[in-house]
């Protein structure tokens, strides 16, 4: 139970990571 929590928090954070990572991208590319 604990290592499918984790694994689940894991990928969360993955994908808000990497939306966030596009979103800037894409702010600076408007920017420049």
């Amino acid at each position: 139970m604990k290592k499918k929590i984790n694994r689940i928090v894991m990928i969360i954070c993955i994908v808000v990571g990497f939306t966030i990572f596009l979103y800037l991208q894409n702010n600076l590319i408007s920017i420049t």
